[in-house]
């Protein structure tokens, strides 16, 4: 029994997968996180953006991360979260530079990403499972790929045309 047990043990011990990556090195500025106040904001709303950035080592200095609003509904055909045109510098609004700042959330965020109909007569977004609309913002850091943030927005519940019967 006891020679089962020892074989059982170092079979365990023998499964032990290795990896050779470690994910949670850092060896270059990255951004984990963005925090919003409010986190929920109407068009023309003040709002705060503040980007939380790891750096490799003890004492250095975060890199000053470069705001953007992304101006480029996603079409339906697109399955991303955002569109392909806020990875190109035409479809952005300049929002700031630094870790933190102060900005408000576009005038026209409910005719692009929510229920209001967008400019040209196209259709309005459909909102989330949770009946939400999000603003793209994207948070530029040297050296580094964009990262995407959801601002969630207020708008007005979308006008149903009327039927006659």
């Amino acid at each position: 029994m006891r020679a089962l047990f020892a074989l059982c043990g170092t079979l365990l011990i023998a499964c032990a997968p290795t990896f050779d990556e470690d994910v949670a090195h850092i060896s270059e500025p990255r951004i984990l996180a963005v925090k919003s106040e409010p986190a929920e904001a109407k068009p023309g709303t003040p709002l705060s953006l503040t980007a939380f950035v790891a750096v490799p080592g003890v004492s250095a200095n975060a890199p000053a991360p470069r705001w953007s609003m992304c101006s480029a509904p996603k079409p339906p055909t697109e399955n991303n979260v955002v569109s392909a045109e806020c990875l190109s510098e035409a479809a952005l609004l300049p929002a700031g530079q630094g870790p933190s700042i102060q900005t408000q959330t576009p005038f026209d965020a409910c005719s692009l990403f929510g229920p209001d109909t967008p400019p040209g007569g196209f259709r309005p977004r459909d909102p989330d499972a949770t009946g939400g609309y999000y603003q793209p913002v994207r948070v530029d850091l040297a050296h580094a790929a964009p990262v995407f943030h959801l601002e969630r927005i207020t708008c007005n519940l979308g006008c149903p045309t009327r039927i006659r019967i």
